[in-house]
């Protein structure tokens, strides 16, 4: 009898076993992968890049060019240092600082989520039955939403990369033996997470740890041997990716490295958790695709929701139910699904966090772990009820939607015209507002230098996603600053030509003002961050 200490799996055996038929199905996955990243990467275009993903890019450069720790640099309250910067760093390699890098990245972190999320899905069930697994994560997670799902999931870093760590040490959690080994993968692949994402800490390690602490309480079996079990050994993984990952970080910022803000973690006024409930279902909705659905497919991905749903109710009632003694590691991973999805929901129906449709992102997680406890628990009574050729046809039809909607392709930036301007003009180097800034200096492949500024009474560098050396007069000569009166934060006019004096011309471009001076901007900056 399997415990709470020994979570032993009987190995089965895999149809997919001679070297020809294991080379053909590692053959069809890089194809279908393939398949998938182009897919994406269009509808990754169906939005222009803006400041946030062109930072990142620009940040990815400087860590390839001699600058590991990005010494110097304020990033936001998350990082990414560890996951997206390192895939921007390996596509910088090959194309350089240009739009295609944030698209093409988000095309490939999707399909790994996509491919993951249904790995973790099949768990160790084989035949038809690891099929059907397969195929109701992929009907969840297959097509994203048109428009806002679009933007979400494949835009800037934000969370959604976040989820690859995570997927990845449920299924070292579910797949490897339970040696002394296994904890530690799980562990480190945490870690790596936060790294790049505190969000990582409250939706993998805090999981991780509730739910093997719970059943160690609830174990029948002597302390003595709890102790030496596999519980108090993931236990001891969760706690210790917490301290790993965060001591990373602030090793780096130690010795010289980069500095992160604190994200403004606090919580909401209890008179405004209805307005929160209300909008957090929304954003839920948005990453299923049951809030603004698709054309044509709002059924689907209702249906997809559904089963999620069904998934999520029927692990707590399995839990309720259930000794520990009667789990295996199977089970353990479908309450650790649960309890993180939770977990993310929860934080932001309490939070403070910004609880606008796009502040999805903050709960991006939540559609790849959804779509595998879909398949972990749902599929065997879709095989039971006699389903699966109702699942095929919705994978069809998904599969059709994949290419037969082709997205209108975006200007690769916002303010590309302003953008297309300063480079005409032979304007390299200036000031604007943070939603100005980085974009422009991207989406011209860093023949146009903007960088963000902001300021109360007197206009300063802006901390956020900006490099010290930046503001440097003596190494940069900043000739035009960008007031864009649709976007404040520059506060009004008459505050740019008291911090920088009268400019010598002023152009209008698009909604812009570009303001040309006659003298070097940044001498007249207070310092920088």
């Amino acid at each position: 009898m399997s415990t709470s200490t020994d979570l032993r799996v009987t190995p089965a055996r895999s149809p997919v076993t001679s070297p020809p038929r294991r080379l053909l199905f590692a053959v069809l996955i890089v194809l279908f992968a393939v398949v998938l990243f182009v897919a994406y990467r269009r509808m990754a275009w169906a939005w222009p890049i803006n400041a946030d993903g062109g930072s990142n890019a620009l940040q990815a450069w400087d860590l390839w060019h001699g600058n590991p720790l990005l010494r110097g640099w304020t990033l936001s309250d998350v990082s990414f240092y560890g996951t997206e910067l390192i895939q921007y760093t390996l596509i910088e390699m090959l194309v350089g600082v240009r739009p295609e890098t944030i698209h093409a990245a988000a095309a490939v972190t999707y399909t790994l989520l996509v491919l993951l999320a249904a790995w973790l899905a099949k768990g160790r069930a084989i035949g038809w039955a690891g099929a059907v697994r397969v195929g109701v994560a992929l009907a969840v997670m297959l097509v994203p939403s048109a428009g806002l799902g679009y933007q979400i999931l494949l835009g800037s870093p934000d969370h959604t990369g976040s989820g690859v760590p995570l997927v990845l040490a449920w299924i070292v959690l579910d797949r490897l033996p339970r040696h002394w080994w296994m904890p530690v993968a799980v562990g480190l692949l945490l870690a790596w997470g936060q790294t790049g994402d505190p969000l990582v800490t409250f939706v993998g390690a805090l999981p991780l740890v509730l739910v093997s602490a719970l059943r160690l309480l609830r174990s029948t079996e002597p302390w003595s041997r709890r102790w030496r079990g596999v519980d108090t050994q993931l236990i001891a993984a969760g706690v210790g990716s917490v301290l790993v990952g965060h001591l990373a970080v602030k090793l780096v910022h130690l010795v010289g490295g980069f500095h992160t803000p604190a994200p403004p973690v606090e919580l909401s006024p209890l008179a405004a958790i209805p307005h929160r409930a209300e909008m957090t279902a929304k954003m839920i909705g948005v990453l299923f695709g049951v809030y603004r659905p698709g054309v044509g497919l709002g059924v689907l991905h209702a249906l997809g929701f559904g089963l999620v749903a069904v998934a999520l109710v029927t692990v707590v009632v399995r839990a309720v139910r259930r000794r520990p003694s009667q789990a295996d590691a199977s089970t353990m991973v479908d309450q650790v699904l649960v309890l993180a999805i939770l977990i993310n929901i929860g934080a932001e129906l309490v939070s403070t966090l910004s609880v606008d449709i796009l502040a999805a992102r903050e709960i991006a997680p939540v559609l790849p772990l959804g779509a595998a406890l879909a398949g972990r628990i749902c599929a065997e009574r879709i095989r039971r009820w006699r389903l699966t050729p109702l699942l095929g046809a919705g994978l069809a039809v998904l599969a059709v939607a994949l290419f037969a909607s082709t997205p209108a392709r975006a200007a690769p930036a916002e303010n590309q015209d302003l953008a297309d301007w300063l480079d005409r003009s032979g304007l390299t180097y200036g000031l604007a507002s943070y939603w100005n800034a980085a974009n422009v200096t991207v989406t011209t492949e860093r023949r146009v230098t903007v960088v963000p500024i902001t300021g109360e009474a007197r206009l300063a560098p802006f901390c956020w996603q900006s490099k010290t050396d930046w503001y440097d007069g003596t190494k940069h000569d900043a000739r035009f600053v960008v007031y864009d009166p649709g976007r404040t934060m520059l506060g009004p006019l008459s505050k740019v030509t008291a911090t920088f004096g009268a400019p010598v011309a002023t152009h209008v471009v698009g909604r812009q003002q570009v303001l040309v001076y006659d003298h070097n901007l940044l001498e007249d900056l207070a310092p920088a961050c």
